[in-house]
């Protein structure tokens, strides 16, 4: 049992090194209707994300790559989105993992240069061959979140030229399964598995858009406490 135990051991510590990766949630600014010439926006996400998270109750942090295109669907009061895209995953042993999800920004308040908005996403992460220091397995994820978010509005031209600074705060929780395989078995042990999860779920979110000409838009986005994050994305309404 010794033997078996310091076998195990030694797997969790392997792993433990080779772990670079990990899912990042872009919250997106809440550009609504009134903002844009055309109810549908389609933007192309970069994200590159960093989060500490524990596998059962060790700790580590999780680095990666997210590819996203997102489809935007708004009105004067909200906005509705939907995600689909990739993951630059070092440990993916074969195919590139995929990543869907979506969310809805909602007016609380608004006047003339202040909106308040309540945030709500899901993104989710289908399970997937990894290989690590050797071990191959699988891994799954899901990322729940829900914020409140305070957005401006100024304008620098006439012909629809506007800046919209956004920040907020809120909660986001993670929530995976990573199982390990054990070739040979080591004492009849053939599988770990371990229950992944955020170490902090309070997250804080700042970010930029500039919307050009009522078609075109860009912005920057800052997530930081319990994960360090920037995205950027360009868009266009029709």
């Amino acid at each position: 049992m010794k033997v078996c135990n310091g076998f195990l051991r030694g797997v969790w510590v392997l792993l433990l090194a080779g772990m670079t990766t990990g899912y990042a949630m872009d919250n997106g600014a809440p550009i609504f209707l009134d903002n844009q010439e055309g109810a549908l926006r389609l933007e192309a996400i970069y994200d590159r994300f960093n989060r500490d998270v524990k596998f059962g109750s060790v700790k580590d942090d999780m680095d990666q790559d997210v590819y996203l295109l997102r489809l935007n669907i708004a009105n004067d009061v909200a906005v509705t989105y939907f995600d689909v895209g990739i993951l630059d995953d070092d440990r993916k042993d074969g195919s590139t993992p995929p990543v869907v999800g979506g969310g809805v920004y909602y007016t609380m308040y608004e006047s003339d240069y202040l909106r308040l908005n309540a945030l709500v996403n899901g993104h989710y992460v289908p399970e997937y061959d990894t290989k690590s220091s050797g071990f191959k397995g699988t891994l799954d994820y899901y990322e729940f979140a829900a914020a409140l978010v305070l957005s401006g509005k100024i304008e620098l031209m006439s012909g629809g030229l506007f800046i919209s600074p956004y920040a907020g705060g809120g909660y986001s929780l993670l929530r995976g399964s990573y199982k390990v395989n054990i070739d040979p078995p080591a004492n009849g042990v053939s599988k770990l598995s371990y229950d992944l999860e955020e170490s902090d779920p309070v997250v804080g979110m700042a970010g930029v858009a500039v919307v050009f000409s009522d078609r075109v838009s860009a912005r920057v986005e800052y997530n930081f406490l319990s994960d360090s994050s920037l995205s950027a994305a360009v868009g266009v309404s029709f």
